[in-house]
């Protein structure tokens, strides 16, 4: 039973399971004084928040920039749309597999990135259109 606890746990996530989650704070120990399997994962999870909170905090910087100059001229656009779509699938993934390091830092990197997206493409859109100018003109 307990195997198919942790397997479900694995695949639907701790909250989903219908299996007993542990409290948090409590260790897990099994009889010969070992720590539990649900204590090492908890671990690597904060492990993996605080890579998360790394990665998303070392993304600032350039957001800075390109709100205080309301430029992106240095960013590749195509580079930009492959950022956005991963970090979005990321993101649904973390969500579907209940894993708050995942999805979290992957959700604030989304908005981030939109954002420096955003100025890359205003330019783009608020232009006029010089092709119909071109064409009524001549």
């Amino acid at each position: 039973m307990a195997r198919l606890c942790v397997l479900l746990r694995r695949t639907v996530g701790p909250y989903l399971s219908p299996c007993k989650v542990p409290r948090r704070g409590v260790r897990n120990r099994t009889p010969a004084g070992r720590i539990a399997v649900e204590d090492i994962l908890d671990r690597i999870e904060s492990l993996g928040l605080v890579a998360s909170g790394l990665t998303t905090l070392a993304f600032l910087p350039q957001v800075a920039k390109t709100w205080k100059t309301r430029s992106a001229d240095d960013f590749s656009l195509p580079t930009l749309l492959m950022l956005e779509l991963g970090v979005l699938l990321w993101t649904i993934y973390g969500a579907v597999r209940a894993m708050p390091s995942v999805w979290l830092g992957n959700g604030i990197t989304l908005v981030l990135a939109g954002f420096i997206l955003i100025v890359k493409l205003r330019p783009a859109l608020s232009a006029p259109d010089l092709c119909k100018m071109g064409a009524t003109e001549g």
